[in-house]
């Protein structure tokens, strides 16, 4: 289960969405990487069993390992943004909860200046309206 406390909007999951989700995933991600690592071995086993040359054989085997090669090397980078992805998700589900914990200390930073600067201001406005009452009270020439 989430952590309430990390974020507390994603801590109850729609069961029926949910396992909406994993079948989609199954049928869209999954389904079709099986699929076109079982082409590559069925292209493999076809090309080493066809009945052609000793030359041509032997030139098709080093495709298949320099296809096999690159392909490792692409899911090693498959791999690499997979756990980037995964990582950006999870600072995701944590960083509202602190961002919305920033910003409620923000304004209660935000209410105390204001109280102190009226404080702080008090006296002069004070002094100044009574300044202006005595002007307003005195006669003029």
């Amino acid at each position: 289960m989430a952590n309430p406390r990390i974020a507390p909007q994603y801590y109850q999951r729609n069961a029926i969405t949910y396992q909406a989700h994993r079948r989609q995933v199954i049928w869209q991600i999954y389904l079709p990487i099986a699929l076109v690592i079982l082409l590559v071995i069925l292209a493999g086993i076809l090309v080493i069993l066809a009945p052609t040359l000793q030359v041509e054989r032997w030139a098709d085997i080093a495709l298949i390992l320099l296809i096999s090669t690159t392909m490792i090397s692409a899911l090693v980078f498959i791999i690499m943004v997979l756990f980037s992805i995964i990582g950006t998700r999870r600072f995701l589900l944590i960083v509202p909860y602190y961002l919305f914990m920033g910003q409620s200390y923000a304004f209660r930073l935000r209410n105390r200046l204001r109280d102190l600067s009226d404080r702080a201001v008090e006296p002069i406005i004070w002094t100044n309206s009574n300044i202006a009452k005595f002007q307003a009270i005195r006669p003029k020439k």
